[in-house]
């Protein structure tokens, strides 16, 4: 049975080792095949692998592009900050930027631009020359690309952006965004842009999350590896390339936009997984040529191996996620996981006391967003997160339990499922709250201090300890006389030279302060910027680095050149009391309390002499003989005594040594002032006198001059008055009270009261022209009438004079005001008898024409005519007026007719005939006579022109009839004489002859003489005419014949 059983057995074991022999060449087969399948899988794992790796490398570099991001960010959104802060910080951009601060940040490259791409501030701390970082022109072209130009009509313009650059054997990373900076008085836009190279410090950066070196290499390594297509394309790209059996290698290459180089990263990784799986080919082949027993072995200890690895694998699995949980337990920041719809699922025990739980299980089952702060949170945070599948550093605002809010910033990402879809969220929420309030602590304490430096009202300074500078506030600007701390930054390179310090001085101030370390109460003289001097005090304070080495200098200033000046004028009026004491025109005498005199000046010793028997050295005091026993106990009360004393030195000469030029009586003004001594208690009276006789016989001759003044003004009817602006009071003269017919006692004298006075049709006239005068500086010169009482009416006439304050308002206005009611009735008269002057001007029958004699004194331009002449020139006045027409082109004169040669007189006559010129031809003969009369600035003529054309036919038809009758009777006298001749011969022979022949001769000579009487007759008759011709029109014959 048991041959038996073993043979069953071993054909068992004999067909099981068949079985197992077949099937493990059937296996050893398929483990061929299964392990170059495997190995070739293992190689695609390995390129997938590498791949995911510079997947994750590339999202790793990203996620330092995002950290300069954020820097940039926080840095361009911190508007307090010196490196944004033109106005608040007055030392930006050249000292207000700390390199230091950059380089502890690995940025390489800063610069900061305004709005329209100018550069604010460059700066490359990889290159150093002189102390100072230079930054490279090869990178200009980036920085233009890196900040473009903002466009406020596109928000996109505003959005932060980076770029890879490789450019001549340089590559790094620049990234930009909008900054927003305070230049007073504006505020001011522009970009900043932060960049770091790709040096090895960045890479050992990368380094660390890939466990792998990352080297740069050239771009001729990778021209096999990316395919033209990639290359054409322009777009980052990753390519895994297998070294050798033993290494593999991915690379990451990045395009730069600018120059379209490219740059391209590479990890080498060992081919762990391709290297197990050809030592399991190996094995397996020799386990098939070799003993099948070893493969058995090798095969049971495979299996056993597997199944205590994955016993292994499934512990520490298992410890892994104790850890995990012990973790998350334990971790300060809060855990969470929930479900796409944001219902909590698990929290972590620092979640529940971060909101205020007492458990976490009281979270769990809750929606998240029900602790948002702001609702509207929700859709926005869902949004974001599911279109970026993860979220870092997102600032939320919380509510806790008990209602208080709570700052975090979370990390969350969505969780997939093999089919990739989500089914959870995961995150790290960490609490910012505390880090908040201290940087808002921070902020408002740095808002303080940076608002009392810069509204103190004393200065504040800061400089190197080369005498350089560093930080002013605005008071000590504006008391140096500069507009603005960064102009006295500017300008000021040496405080010795450029504030004109004393280097003595100066050297004592820095020797102090590296003995003591602080030195007060300096006061030192130096220059303003405008050349003024000033003095400050000061108190500085060294400050000492960490090698006991002087830092800076800082320290306060104030502007004691007030109390400088006061100090001077103090010393200057100490020197001008002795000079006005000694050399006063005023006779200054000091006593003590008990009379005894102390000191006196040289007007004093003029006066009254210097001996011991003089006036001053008198003991008791002169002056007690002048004072009444009421002012005697005003001085014992401390009190200044005023008196005018008379003194007769001719008696005084008795009793004291009085100079012997000093005689008569003098008249002086006493004040005896009592000065009280603190110290000693005792005190001294100062006693000036002043030799007032002068002013005694000017007041004599005042109250002289003052008797006549009212006399003068009472006979002119002139008064003057007085108005002062600021009491609004109003002085008259006794002569305006009697202009106005006013008492003194019975009426008090007002501006308003005044304007009562004034003729109603007149008030508002005066009113307007006197403060039109008194506020536009306008003269004050009017005429108006007032009404009496008696409702009588005066005319007056007033000018008045204003004097203002300094600062422009009226003081004080003085006037006269004349009465000219009588001028005022003689101006109506005379106007009056002008108008009837006119009447008879304009209504005469006789032309009258007014005219101007030239320089030269010949007749000129007409200036007025009355009708009638303008009807015998045959043009109107304005006519003649307008074409300046001469007398002497419508009336010719006679040369002899001239200024000179007429007799001086205020008025001369001349008479002249002349014919007088007319457009239409018409001629007259016209009769002028010519008044002129000298005036004080020319001379004018008045032409009294009568028409004598008619009157001159007339006469010469008298004259023609005239010379007829003329004719006529010279033929009757020739008959006359003829006829009576003869009968006169004809009577003698008559009365000779005989009787009979005489009656007939008688009657023949009868008849003929009443011929003859008929002819005297007419003879008679024709004499009369002739008379009458004589008489009325001046026309004269001689006879020739007598009768």
């Amino acid at each position: 049975m048991k041959d038996g059983g073993q043979q069953d057995l071993k054909k068992i074991n004999s067909v099981l080792l068949v079985a197992l022999f077949v099937i493990i060449l059937c296996f050893s087969v398929i483990s061929v095949f299964l392990t170059f399948f495997i190995l070739d899988a293992y190689q695609s794992f390995e390129i997938n692998d590498m791949t995911s790796r510079m997947n994750h490398f590339s999202e790793n570099l990203n996620n330092s592009f995002r950290n300069i991001e954020r820097t940039v960010y926080d840095y361009s959104v911190w508007d307090d900050m010196a490196l944004f802060s033109e106005g608040k910080y007055n030392d930006f951009p050249e000292h207000g930027l700390s390199s230091e601060s950059f380089q502890a940040m690995d940025i390489d490259i800063v610069g900061i631009f305004d709005t329209y791409g100018h550069s604010l501030f460059l700066e490359d701390y990889s290159v150093q020359k002189s102390g100072r970082y230079l930054y490279r022109p090869e990178l200009e072209t980036y920085f233009n690309t890196s900040c473009p130009l903002y466009d406020p009509e596109l928000e996109e313009s505003g959005n932060m952006h980076h770029l890879v650059f490789h450019t001549k054997n340089l590559s790094g990373i620049l990234v930009s965004n909008q900054i927003t900076y305070h230049s007073k008085p504006k505020q001011g836009s522009g970009h900043v842009v932060l960049g770091r190279y790709f040096n090895q410090t960045y890479l050992n950066e990368l380094s660390v999350f890939l466990n792998q070196p990352v080297q740069l290499v050239d771009v001729s390594e990778t021209e096999s590896i990316f395919s033209k297509s990639t290359i054409l394309n322009g777009q980052p790209s990753i390519a895994v390339h297998i070294e050798n059996e033993s290494t593999i290698s991915g690379y990451l290459r990045v395009i730069d936009p600018i120059s379209l180089e490219y740059t391209t990263f590479k990890i080498t990784y060992p081919r762990s997984i391709y290297q197990e799986g050809f030592s399991a080919l190996s094995s397996y082949l020799l386990l098939i040529i070799g003993l099948m027993g070893v493969f058995v072995v090798l095969t049971v200890l495979g299996i056993r191996y597997y199944f205590r690895h994955a016993d292994s694998s499934a512990k520490l699995a298992k410890e892994r996620d104790y850890s995990y949980q012990k973790i998350i337990e334990e971790i300060e920041d809060a855990y969470f996981k929930t479900t796409p719809e944001g219902r909590i699922q698990f929290v972590s025990p620092s979640t529940a006391k971060m909101l205020g739980y007492s458990d976490a299980s009281e979270l769990v089952g809750r929606y998240i967003f029900e602790m948002y702060q702001n609702p509207d949170d929700r859709n926005k945070l869902s949004m974001l997160l599911f279109s970026k599948e993860e979220l870092r550093d997102q600032p939320v605002v919380l509510k806790r339990k008990d209602g208080s809010l709570i700052f975090i910033s979370a990390n969350v990402h969505l969780i997939y499922d093999e089919h990739h879809n989500v089914i959870g969220i995961e995150g790290i929420a960490h609490d910012n709250t505390d880090n908040l309030l201290i940087k808002k602590a921070t902020q408002e304490n740095e808002s303080f201090y940076r608002l009392i430096f810069e509204s103190a009202n004393i200065g504040l300074f800061q400089t190197n300890s080369q005498g350089g500078v560093l930080l002013v506030n605005p008071a000590l600007a504006s008391m140096l006389g500069y507009i603005s701390p960064e102009e006295m930054r500017e300008e000021i390179t040496d405080l010795v030279q450029d504030l004109h310090l004393d280097p003595d001085e100066y050297a004592m101030l820095v020797n102090l302060l590296n003995i003591h370390g602080e030195v007060r109460n300096m006061e030192f003289s130096l220059k303003k910027a405008d050349g003024t001097p000033i003095w400050l005090n000061c108190n500085v304070v060294a400050i000492k680095d960490i090698y006991e080495k002087t830092a800076t200098y800082f320290g306060t200033a104030i502007d004691i050149s007030e109390k400088k000046i006061i100090e001077l004028e103090l010393i200057e009026s100490r020197q001008k009391f002795q000079s006005l004491f000694y050399f006063s025109p005023v006779a200054i005498i000091v006593y003590t309390n008990r009379g005894e005199m102390v000191d006196l000046n040289s007007t004093a010793i003029s006066l009254f002499g210097l001996s011991e028997h003089s006036i001053p050295e008198s003991y008791p005091p002169f002056y007690l003989e002048y004072l009444t026993s009421s002012q005697t106990e005003d001085l014992e009360a401390g009190k200044v005594v005023s008196m005018d004393i008379k003194m007769d030195f001719s008696l005084l000469r008795s009793k004291f040594e009085v100079p012997a030029t000093i005689t008569g009586i003098g008249y002086f003004n006493m004040i005896i002032t009592p000065v009280p001594n603190k110290e000693s208690g005792e005190g001294w009276l100062f006693v000036l006198i002043t030799d007032i006789t002068k002013r005694k016989i000017a007041e004599i001759a005042r109250n002289i001059a003052i008797g006549r003044l009212k006399e003068a003004e009472k006979i002119a009817s002139l008064g003057h008055w007085d108005l002062d602006h600021r009491t609004n009071s109003l002085y008259w003269s006794e002569s305006v009270y009697q202009i106005f017919e006013k008492s003194p006692f019975d009426f008090t004298p007002s501006y308003s009261s005044f304007l009562s006075l004034v003729h109603p049709g007149d008030r508002t006239m005066v009113d307007n022209a006197f403060w039109s005068h008194v506020h536009n500086h306008e003269p004050f010169d009017v005429v108006h009438r007032i009404l009496l009482s008696d409702n009588r009416i005066k005319y007056v006439r007033e000018v008045s004079k204003t004097d203002y304050y300094p600062d422009g308002t009226p003081q004080k206005s003085v006037g006269i005001i004349h009465d000219i009611t009588s001028i005022k009735f003689s101006e109506l008269a005379l106007r009056e008898s002008e108008l009837k002057y006119r009447q008879m001007f304009a209504n005469v029958s006789l032309g009258l024409v007014l005219f101007e004699f030239t320089p030269e004194g010949i007749p000129g331009i007409i200036i007025d005519a009355n009708p009638k002449a303008e009807e015998m020139i045959h043009k109107s006045l304005n006519e003649i007026l307008e074409m300046k027409g001469e007398i002497r082109s419508f009336i010719p004169f006679c040369d002899t007719i001239h200024i000179s040669d007429l007799k001086v007189s205020s008025s001369d006559i001349c008479a002249f005939e002349s014919d007088l010129n007319r457009d239409d031809n018409k001629n007259l003969i016209v009769h002028v006579i010519m008044d002129i009369y000298r005036l004080a600035d020319k001379v004018v003529g008045l032409a009294i022109i009568e028409d004598i054309t008619e009157k001159r036919h007339y006469e010469e038809e008298r004259v023609n009839l005239i010379a007829q009758i003329e004719k006529n009777l010279a033929e009757l006298a020739i008959l006359n004489d003829g006829i009576r001749n003869p009968l006169t011969i004809i009577t003698m022979v008559a009365n000779e002859l005989e009787n009979e022949t005489l009656f007939s001769v008688l009657h023949q000579v009868q008849i003929i003489d009443e011929l003859v009487s008929q002819l005297d007759k007419r003879w008679l008759e024709s004499d009369k005419i002739l008379r009458y011709l004589q008489k009325y029109h001046n026309v004269h014959y001689k006879k020739d014949i007598e009768r």
